[in-house]
């Protein structure tokens, strides 16, 4: 995973966007960083009397790296014929002859496959047998072009800037700060496929860019998409309708996507009345429903497998890093694999987990935690993040009350308890994360603010205020022992799973109910199919953006390739029956599923959402809706600071 920055410029070469954007970036990605400088010069068009002119065109690429698996690569990489390749990515799986070893660098081998292409149509065959989370940047020196894209879920963060003036420049960036100025704005590169932009495009002072997008099988047309610096800008990608509005159609070539189309096959009838809850034990035995769960099971292990194995521990100068930080605030740290200033080292230091996961209690986080104990190593510990925001006390709370009892800490130490019993030699750190009111308005302004931009909901606040304190891994480790004062933990895991995507695949939400409710099994299989292709520009954008900026990796075994082809295969009674009671019929399968790898008590848990378990929701008064802008994230412009 890394921190990807380039500009292209033309024209008076303005300074790079790498001073606003750099802080971020480098938190991304804190093993190493590196710069590449380009000049070149490009005949011009001729103008109306037949002059041809050069222009001055000035390449600019910045790339930030955390280590993951094999050597430590700086990007951009580059190749002996001047292409380079920024890579924020992880190459899961591949196509027979795009291969990578444990031991290798995933970067460095799609870009000797990268070099050996000819056409644009080369590049985008390779990019297409990638399998796995991604978003890149690829200069192709021949042809003085620029690739660029997110993978077809958009699973890693990719924004696009375009300013005009005295020089243009085309910016893109992982990350990117708020802006005080329209003309600052940035916008999210959606992951339409893959785009490419000519640098003999660009003109100094022109008032727009073009790219060409091949796009992703049976999706979207191949367009041409006009970027603006003012209000088309803002509204070429504000929607479906108004993009169509700024394209214009070009040849078709199609990416291939190897991802099943949804099956709309509806197998059972639409029954609306609410029967008798039908029991547990009639489920699991269910012939057609066990199969379909044990097919699963199977599936989505392979996918947590290729997440958790060959994880490199985080490096000791990062440790200290780290405590340097916290010291700074003033607290005591305990920080696992580091001898402690004091002196010895504690059962508890001799080894970290390389692997932590976003942990309420619910099904879908347990799953996950549970068939991770199946692949990473018995002696490494298993980091669970659980966080609560501080509630406020009420004049009727009871002796002993507790201000961060929230849902999801109840939840989720009962869920510590089950994984315990069903691994009991397993050391499961469980972190409890508390958030005062204080430390959510701090961090909102100085951090989380520009993670969540360029999206600015009410929603996007609330779960990205949420999950950026999970993702940071400080807290309290449960239970501390007899006798023993509470110490502040630090997770040292590189990767961090999230269980985003089942609900959007199962039907997990509480509005896949109204839907059902009001137009059966159609209407609830186009709210599916609706929320699968949505996933990228609602959720996984600013995931991959709040996660890393602990220079963390997301990954999200449930949007595996694989696991959603497998989802879309089946017919949709197998995969939610909403005639049956909440906390059984959303997610029926993967509840089954949980059963059949000895998780009962979580198996039987209604969905909710982190927003409300963790209490994030009811922390600041506020009577705004999920879809409103959130005034807690907006700039003052005239004063050119936060509100």
């Amino acid at each position: 995973m890394c921190g990807i920055l380039c500009t292209i410029t033309c024209g008076d070469v303005a300074a790079a966007p790498i001073n606003k954007c750099g802080e971020c970036l480098s938190r991304r990605g804190p093993d190493g960083q590196s710069y590449f400088t380009k000049h070149i010069k490009l005949d011009s068009n001729p103008d109306a009397e037949g002059t041809v002119t050069q222009k001055d065109i000035c390449v600019d690429l910045y790339g930030y790296t955390l280590q993951l698996q094999g050597p430590l690569t700086l990007q951009p990489m580059t190749d002996p014929d001047g292409n380079m390749l920024l890579w924020n990515g992880e190459i899961f799986e591949g196509a027979k002859d795009l291969k990578v070893d444990k031991d290798e660098n995933d970067g460095l081998v799609l870009l000797q496959h990268l070099t050996s292409c000819t056409s644009d149509e080369d590049v985008i065959s390779e990019m297409s047998k990638v399998k796995g989370p991604w978003s890149f940047i690829y200069w192709k020196d021949s042809t003085h072009s620029l690739f660029f894209g997110r993978d077809f879920f958009g699973r890693r963060s990719l924004l696009w800037q375009f300013k005009g003036g005295d020089s243009t420049t085309f910016s893109l960036s992982s990350v990117a700060k708020r802006h005080l100025l329209p003309e600052e704005a940035w916008l999210e590169v959606p992951a339409r496929g893959i785009y490419k932009l000519g640098a003999d495009t660009l003109n100094s002072s022109s008032s727009s860019v073009t790219t060409l997008l091949f796009p992703w099988q049976k999706h979207f047309p191949r367009i041409g998409t006009s970027i603006e610096p003012t209000s088309v800008q803002e509204t070429v990608l504000a929607s479906e309708s108004d993009h169509q509005s700024f394209v214009q159609n070009v040849q078709d070539v199609f990416i291939p996507v190897t991802i099943e189309p949804l099956n709309k096959l509806i197998l059972k009838e639409n029954v609306l009345t609410k029967p008798e809850a039908a029991s547990t034990v009639s489920l699991d035995e269910d012939t057609e429903l066990k199969r379909a769960a044990e097919q699963l099971v199977q599936v989505l292990a392979e996918a947590v497998r290729r997440r958790v194995q060959n994880v490199l521990l985080r490096r000791v100068k990062m440790k200290s890093v780290i405590r340097a930080e916290v010291r700074e605030r003033g607290e005591d740290v305990l920080l696992e694999g580091e001898i402690d200033i004091e002196g010895g080292m504690s059962a508890e230091q001799t080894n970290p987990a390389s692997v932590a996961i976003l942990f309420s209690g619910g099904i879908d986080s347990m799953v996950l935690a549970a068939l991770a104990d199946r692949f990473i190593p018995a002696e490494e510990p298993i980091d669970l993040l659980n966080v609560a925001f501080q509630q406020k006390e009420k004049p009727n709370n009871p002796r002993g009350w507790d201000p961060f009892a929230v849902p999801d800490r109840i939840t989720g130490r009962s869920g510590l308890q089950e994984l315990q019993t069903l691994n009991p030699k397993r050391r499961w750190n469980f972190v409890e994360i508390n958030v005062t009111v204080k430390e959510l308005q701090e961090a909102r302004r100085n951090r989380i603010g520009d993670l969540v931009y360029p999206l600015e909901s009410v929603l996007d606040d609330s779960i990205g205020c949420a999950m950026w304190f999970a993702a940071r891994g400080e807290g309290v480790p449960y239970p501390t022992g007899d006798g023993e004062d509470e110490r502040h933990y630090i997770s040292m895991s590189k990767v961090v799973l999230s269980g985003l995507g089942a609900d959007e695949q199962l039907a997990g939400y509480s509005r896949h109910r109204t839907h059902f409710k009001r137009g059966g099994w159609e209407a609830l299989l186009s709210q599916l199919e609706m929320e699968l292709a949505r996933i990228p520009s609602r959720n996984l954008g600013r995931d991959d953006r709040i996660i890393s900026d602990h220079g963390r990796e997301a990954r999200f075994p449930y949007l595996d390739e694989d696991v959603v082809s497998y989802l879309n295969g089946l017919p949709i009674h197998l995969k939610a029956d909403l005639t049956l009671p909440r906390g059984e019929g959303e997610k029926l399968l993967l509840r089954v599923a949980a059963r059949q790898i000895g998780l009962t008590g979580s198996s039987r848990l209604p969905k909710r959402a982190i927003q409300f378990g963790s209490k994030i929701a009811k922390l600041e008064d506020s009577t705004h809706k999920g879809s409103d802008i959130s005034t807690s994230l907006k700039l003052d412009v005239e004063n050119k600071t936060l509100l």
